[in-house]
């Protein structure tokens, strides 16, 4: 059976100030409606039912996500402390074999826009089928490269796999073959990517038996092995002996302890439009703001520009504050947030400063 992993334990700093440590990204709304992470659970409708969904948070954000999901339906798994995707994920599986051991996961970011969800939920239908033909087969969804970006994994996958008559009958997507796995590159290697093809953006979206994965974890990643090789997994207290262990574990995610170094994975190309929402650039894209004459996205508030274009200025304030007018002359590409009492300036793609800023708003 199809079972859903929604990882929802980061913060997202860079989307300082109106992501923070106490509201993270997943709980932002693009719509002034529905959080991402509510987004994303409503996504993966009809396929994969709320009794079949796991949500993956740290004690911090446990209450917060129960009230923001506000379903009982849908289970939530609350991690001692953060650390990374690869214990996350291996905490998750061990619960679903307890109770389907032949469990396919997705895994899936609570954070991320998704532009098409019939598209979306049709790879999912495919990827469930490759992985029925062969329970050892990973599958990842994979993002055709729009620029040569520097904040996103890469995946080179070239070799079409030769389609049996039940992926034919699901979609005309050919899946591909997975040569590597490399980590965010920098600017000059990016662009060497892009010009030989054959290179996609890792979108964070696995599928996999929850068995195998188990299996992959135990192989790749010794200091989990002991809590999730098959003998460990025959003992009624696999779960919590892994929960007791996971403040003294290490920070390693996914890709790096396991995809890069498996074989058999396959990647489909996403028939969709996707962000992973890292940046007021990117949020601003696909958000509700308007966008006037001069390339200046607002939201929340009434824009007044005078020689100013290309600009993001977005204001969130409680809720009956009257309207919030910002002014603007002479300055082009310019970020400009104000949430409750914190506002931000700073010049657009200059992801550091904010890391900086929010990192002292912390500290104090």
């Amino acid at each position: 059976m199809l079972h859903a992993l929604i990882l929802a334990g980061g913060i997202g700093r860079r989307l300082w100030p109106e992501s923070d440590e106490n509201t993270p990204k997943q709980f932002l709304s693009r719509d002034g409606k529905n959080s991402l992470l509510a987004e994303t659970i409503s996504r993966l409708q009809p396929l994969i039912s709320h009794e079949h969904i796991l949500i993956s948070t740290t004690k911090k954000f446990s209450r917060l996500t129960e009230i923001i999901v506000n379903d009982t339906r849908v289970s939530l798994i609350t991690e001692p402390v953060s650390r990374n995707t690869a214990p996350a994920i291996a905490l998750a599986a061990l619960i679903l074999v307890r109770s389907d051991p032949e469990a396919v996961m997705v895994v899936l970011p609570s954070d991320h826009f998704i532009d098409d969800t019939n598209a979306f939920l049709q790879v999912l239908k495919l990827a469930d089928t490759l992985i029925k033909e062969d329970s050892t087969r990973l599958v990842t969804f994979g993002i055709t490269p729009r620029t040569p970006a520097t904040g996103y994994g890469y995946i080179k996958a070239s070799k079409p796999l030769l389609s049996s008559e039940s992926i034919r009958m699901h979609t005309a997507i050919t899946p591909l073959s997975v040569d590597f796995f490399t980590e965010k590159p920098d600017r000059k290697t990016a662009e060497k990517y892009i010009a030989e093809k054959g290179f996609f953006w890792n979108s964070g979206i696995f599928v996999w038996r929850a068995e195998q994965i188990l299996d992959l974890i135990a192989q790749y990643v010794p200091e989990l092995e002991p809590f999730v090789s098959k003998t460990a997994r025959t003992c009624p207290c696999a779960v919590d002996n892994l929960l007791n262990a996971f403040s003294s574990l290490p920070s390693i995610s996914v890709d790096k302890g396991v995809m890069e170094k498996a074989s058999n994975v396959l990647l489909i190309p996403a028939p969709f439009r996707w962000s992973d929402l890292g940046t007021f650039e990117t949020f601003s894209k696909v958000d509700n703001a308007s966008v006037d004459i001069d390339n200046n996205s607002v939201l929340g508030a009434t824009l007044f520009a005078e020689q100013a274009s290309n600009n993001i200025v977005r204001v969130s304030l409680p809720r009956g504050n009257d309207s919030f007018i910002v002014a603007l002359g002479g300055i082009d590409r310019l970020l400009v947030v104000l949430k409750d009492n914190k506002l931000l300036i700073v010049p657009q793609g200059r992801e550091d400063l904010i890391l900086h800023l929010a990192n002292k708003n912390e500290s104090n």
